[in-house]
């Protein structure tokens, strides 16, 4: 980090220093993130020259094709033809719950939408939105292994700079942490995004869990996250490429907390030991995860969420509502 700046607000000045340990495969391997008091940002010091080594071979999902069960497929249908639908009826408990449900829905758009999903891997989520009867999919990652042009949609290898046409939508789901240019980033979401239409981004981001637990904190996961972003920081980061956050909806989980106490026990989150390995060889009983996922929801409740979808317009459309595409 150049002499110890913060990369999103330029601030010198009282940055705190942290030694922070890799723990998915727990290398132990240290790196040094600095937390800015002025806009809350936590970011690594010495962005690493090469990051692939850091990633398993399995990061990312890259199968063929995403498979949607009968059941989801059903759900989907009634979802985007604005069927009723409730999750505790009889016919919610039935038909699975597609997990991108809560977030998605808000944006609701029409299914003749152009939608661009980046750093989405093989397109899993592309699949499913598929299953749901969209027909403009498009999706990028520099870690897929070639160009996969098909019918269904479209994946490019590659950053955002391979790409020239207007989406309604883009999304970015838990890689925008990963970006070491952030607002050259967001530059090319705001030069790829069509008139009055919106940009979501989720992320980690610093709330109770890394109050509770500090540099063992799961969510770190150093060096592969390379910014922690709070509300502020995000918000200093958008207004300065043209952007505004026009809702934020916290989504933390339990992993936050059971994979945090593995940490403080030196084990890794692929440790045989681990609650995400085996249920039953793992230092938790059901009650207290059960505890957790209560913990996480009270946490997003109260917008303490260590993980948020933020919702962005461009800065001169803030105050109108997005609409969807027509058909």
């Amino acid at each position: 980090m150049d002499n110890q700046l913060c990369r999103i607000c330029d601030n010198q000045k009282d940055l705190r220093l942290y030694q922070v340990r890799e723990m998915m495969f727990a290398t132990k391997e240290q790196f040094t993130y600095v937390e800015c008091p002025k806009c809350g940002c936590l970011q690594i010091r010495d962005i690493p020259d090469s990051l692939e080594k850091y990633y398993p071979s399995n990061y990312y999902s890259y199968g063929a094709t995403e498979k949607v069960s009968q059941r989801s497929k059903v759900w989907h249908y009634r979802m985007f033809k604005g069927l009723p639908f409730r999750p505790r009826s009889a016919l919610g408990k039935l038909f699975k719950i597609p997990s991108h449900y809560r977030w998605f829905n808000r944006i609701n758009p029409n299914t003749e939408a152009r939608i661009l999903d980046v750093g989405g891997g093989s397109g899993s989520l592309l699949w499913r939105l598929r299953a749901s009867g969209f027909t403009h999919l498009t999706g990028i990652d520099p870690f897929l292994p070639d160009d996969q042009i098909t019918r269904e949609m479209r994946l490019f290898k590659g950053d955002l700079s391979r790409l020239q046409e207007p989406f309604d939508v883009i999304m970015s789901h838990h890689s925008f942490e990963h970006v070491p240019d952030q607002r050259q980033f967001l530059r090319e979401i705001k030069r790829l995004l069509a008139p009055n239409g919106i940009v979501l981004i989720r992320i980690p981001v610093l709330g109770e869990a890394w109050h509770i637990y500090g540099t063992n904190w799961a969510g770190l996961d150093a060096p592969r996250h390379l910014y922690l972003h709070t509300r502020k920081s995000m918000q200093i980061l958008c207004q300065d490429v043209g952007f505004d956050i026009h809702h934020v909806e916290y989504d933390g989980t339990d992993f936050d907390f059971w994979a945090s106490i593995q940490y403080q026990n030196d084990i890794a989150l692929n440790s045989p030991r681990s609650y995400s390995r085996s249920r039953k060889n793992s230092l938790f009983s059901r009650p207290e995860i059960v505890r957790f996922r209560r913990q996480a929801k009270a946490a997003n409740a109260s917008g303490r969420g260590d993980s948020a979808a933020f919702y962005l317009k461009l800065a001169h459309l803030s105050g109108a509502h997005w609409s969807r595409p027509k058909a």
